[in-house]
């Protein structure tokens, strides 16, 4: 079946972690996929006050997307920006700085690579960065807010001619990548021009947002869950069963097996899946 199995791997595996105003659960399912490529991270006040989450959905094998959730952090913390609390600038230079440890000490195949939806809480203020087309939602009072917008070689085709790519009638780059932006994807990232000027780029799109006691919960997901559902019924799906006092480990098993297809006819559906809720107390 290719790159598919031939019945999916529907087992969930949970993370869960909790202070006095964040409860943060994470689901993950390998589903139709040959190998499980997501990974995560989820760090509930790793410094006072300080929490960061992130999904990594990796493409052409699991090495990056690891690698993410084993470093991120760490390369966090020690950015300058970080240590002088100019957090936007941190997450920026991290991304940057990341994908350049990658090509070093990962990536020897070039068509290996990941997108990556982080998001940063300091004390009531959410920074959020984003590269490709993992998503982070913000439920507001009834309202979903997309704090990400997808990062599709279609959207950003002015910059890909320029070094040199196309995009073909499916929306891939070169005809293989569905994504503009992600860690890794060296085979894109060859021509002699700056790094933000490459047919695929590392450079995250950050946004600042103070929280409020309007703020229900947040969500960030990878792309395999809105194959079959868009963002506002995702967000619906989670926020009718919260109300109705169904438990968060329940909730993402039950969104994840609702995007999961009951084959790999049409290809959609059959990805990796992975959830993270984020119940805000603020």
């Amino acid at each position: 079946m290719g790159q598919f199995l031939s019945q999916p791997i529907t087992q969930k595996l949970h993370e869960q972690q909790s202070n006095a105003i964040l409860y943060c659960h994470t689901a993950s399912m390998q589903g139709w996929r040959l190998q499980m490529e997501d990974a995560h991270i989820m760090k509930v006040d790793f410094r006072e006050d300080i929490s960061l989450f992130a999904v990594f959905d990796g493409h052409g094998g699991a090495g990056i997307s690891n690698y993410l959730a084993d470093n991120f952090l760490e390369a966090l913390v020690q950015q300058p920006s970080f240590i002088g609390e100019d957090y936007t600038q941190a997450l920026h230079d991290c991304f940057i700085q990341l994908d350049e440890m990658i090509k070093t000490n990962v990536a020897k195949n070039t068509f290996i690579g990941s997108t990556a939806v982080v998001a940063l809480v300091v004390q009531k203020t959410l920074y959020v960065a984003n590269l490709g087309d993992s998503r982070c939602l913000l439920m507001r009072d009834d309202e979903t807010i997309e704090l990400t917008k997808d990062h599709l070689p279609c959207n950003e085709l002015a910059r890909i001619r320029f070094a040199g790519g196309f995009v073909n009638e499916e929306g891939r780059l070169n005809g293989t990548l569905s994504v503009s932006r992600a860690f890794g994807d060296f085979e894109f990232k060859q021509e002699p021009l700056p790094a933000n000027q490459q047919m695929v780029i590392a450079e995250p799109e950050i946004r600042k947002i103070k929280l409020s006691k309007e703020d229900k919960f947040l969500f960030l997901g990878c792309d395999g869950l809105f194959e079959t559902l868009n963002s506002y019924k995702v967000m619906q799906f989670i926020g009718e069963r919260l109300q109705r006092g169904m438990e968060p480990p329940l909730i993402l098993e039950n969104l994840l097996d609702s995007s999961l297809a009951i084959d790999t006819t049409t290809g959609y559906g059959c990805d990796n899946m992975t959830a993270m809720l984020i119940l805000l107390h603020i």
